[in-house]
């Protein structure tokens, strides 16, 4: 019996001899402190960073929204906005009574979608296009510029360089993006530049830029 309660006894010290002291303890707090402060500094920043790059991208994308903003020479948007009233004063009203008769031509309603989506998308593009002002061009030919240059066969021509959208109104607009368009950019009177068009490569020569040619 005395043996058994001397081994009890003993497993009893060892056990509050294993156990961590509350001095020990406070003395071990306050390293823990400082890594946690610290860890949550580096997640502070890290967030100050997202934010910062996310103001930027947003700031980027509307730069870039800028940058590919249609823009319409103002003899082009009188003349899109000519024909969206058109469409929606005579052509489409003209087209609804045939949509509801009894044996319609599927034809007729084809028409009328086509129509209804040309419409719509005109609408659209007035709505969120610029317009150039004409009066601030300088003689370097740009978007909007009306040039008389030499063409391929020598003889004098007038173009007006135009958003895509818009070159087919009448014969003197011509698309930023043809090749006759794109030799010209950037060009001043008196300078000849290549044009390499589909057809082959002719030289055009810039005879005057501005809108009395």
């Amino acid at each position: 019996m005395l043996g058994l309660l001397n081994a009890v006894r003993q497993s009893s010290d060892r056990a509050v001899h294993q156990q961590p002291s509350t001095t020990k303890l406070r003395q071990e707090a306050p390293r823990s402190a400082p890594r946690v402060m610290e860890r949550g500094r580096t997640v502070a920043s890290s967030y100050q960073r997202l934010v910062h790059r996310g103001v930027q991208d947003r700031a980027q994308g509307w730069d870039m929204m800028e940058q590919t903003k249609v823009m319409l020479t103002p003899g082009g948007r009188a003349s899109l906005q000519a024909r969206v009233d058109q469409m929606a004063n005579e052509e489409l009203p003209a087209m609804r009574p045939l949509l509801v008769e009894d044996e319609r031509d599927e034809r007729v309603v084809a028409d009328f979608e086509r129509l209804q989506a040309e419409h719509d998308r005109l609408v659209v593009l007035l709505g969120t296009s610029g317009t150039l002002d004409l009066g601030e061009l300088g003689p370097q030919i740009t978007l909007g510029s009306r040039v008389a240059i030499t063409d391929a066969d020598g003889q004098r021509r007038v173009v007006r360089i135009v958003d895509p959208v818009e070159a087919a109104l009448d014969e003197e607009r011509i698309s930023s993006t043809s090749p006759l368009a794109s030799a010209l950019m950037g060009h001043e009177v008196g300078d000849e530049c290549e044009v390499e068009a589909p057809a082959g490569t002719w030289l055009a020569k810039v005879l005057a830029v501005g809108e009395d040619i």
